[in-house]
C-alpha cells in the first residue's frame, strides 16, 4: 500500500525537473520583433538622420547599433541556450561594426577581435 507522501515526492521531483529547463523560444520571437524594427529603421530613415527628443539629438546610427546588439543577443541566446554567449556574440559583432564605421577595415583587426572574444569565452568557461 502506498502512502500519499510517495506520490507527493514523485510529483515534486517531476515538477523540479521541468523547472530546470528554461524556455528559450521567447528569445526567438523577440529576435523577429527587433529585426522588424531594425528593418523599418533602415528602410524609412537615411543614415545621417537624427531624432530630436526635447533638446537631445540622437543619430540613427546609434539606434541601429543598439537594435543590432539586441537582435544578435536574442538570437545568440536562443541558439547557444545561454545569455552570456549571446552577450559575447553581440559584443563581437558590434565591436567589428564600430571599427568599420570608424574606418579601421583591415582583416588583422577582425582576427584580433575574434581572438579577444575567444579568450573571454575561455576565461568565463574556466570560472564555471
Amino acid at each position: 500500500m502506498s502512502t500519499p507522501f510517495c506520490c507527493y515526492n514523485l510529483i515534486m521531483r517531476l515538477t523540479k525537473e521541468k523547472r530546470k529547463t528554461k524556455l528559450y523560444l521567447p528569445y526567438l520571437f523577440l529576435t523577429f520583433i527587433v529585426i522588424g524594427i531594425l528593418s523599418f529603421l533602415f528602410i524609412n530613415f537615411p543614415p545621417n538622420y537624427s531624432f530630436e527628443v526635447i533638446n537631445l539629438s540622437i543619430p540613427v546610427i546609434y539606434l541601429s547599433f543598439a537594435l543590432t546588439f539586441l537582435s544578435i543577443y536574442f538570437l545568440g541566446t536562443f541558439i547557444f541556450r545561454g545569455s552570456v554567449h549571446g552577450i559575447i556574440l553581440s559584443a563581437l559583432v558590434i565591436s567589428y561594426l564600430v571599427l568599420r564605421v570608424v574606418g579601421i577595415r583591415q582583416t588583422f583587426f577582425l582576427f584580433l577581435i575574434i581572438a579577444l572574444f575567444i579568450t573571454i569565452e575561455l576565461l568565463l568557461r574556466k570560472k564555471k
